[in-house]
């Protein structure tokens, strides 16, 4: 039993972790570019890359950004819970009860 709320308690921590990272990481470029957009200089380079992001996160949220970015959370939460549950699968002995 208690391998048991191992194994759920990995995966569940996991999985959040995997989601979060790629929120936090797009969250902050996007920060840094509204950043950017209010130094004069870097206006033009900062306004291109913020359409292309919007455009990147829309192509993925079919119109929708907020649906795009919490699309690639979803995913990459996904593939993290995967690759852990083959990490405790494939190697048994690295579980720490």
């Amino acid at each position: 039993m208690v391998g048991l709320t191992y194994v759920v308690r990995s995966l569940l921590f996991t999985s959040f972790i995997s989601f979060a990272i790629p929120l936090v990481s797009i969250g902050g470029v996007l920060l840094v570019l509204l950043i950017m957009a209010q130094i004069t200089p870097l206006y033009s380079i900062s306004e291109f890359s913020l359409i292309q992001l919007t455009q990147f996160l829309n192509v993925l949220g079919n119109g929708d950004r907020l649906e795009g970015l919490l699309i690639i959370g979803l995913a990459s939460g996904l593939v993290g819970s995967l690759f852990d549950a083959f990490n405790l699968l494939r190697y048994p002995g690295l579980r720490h009860y």
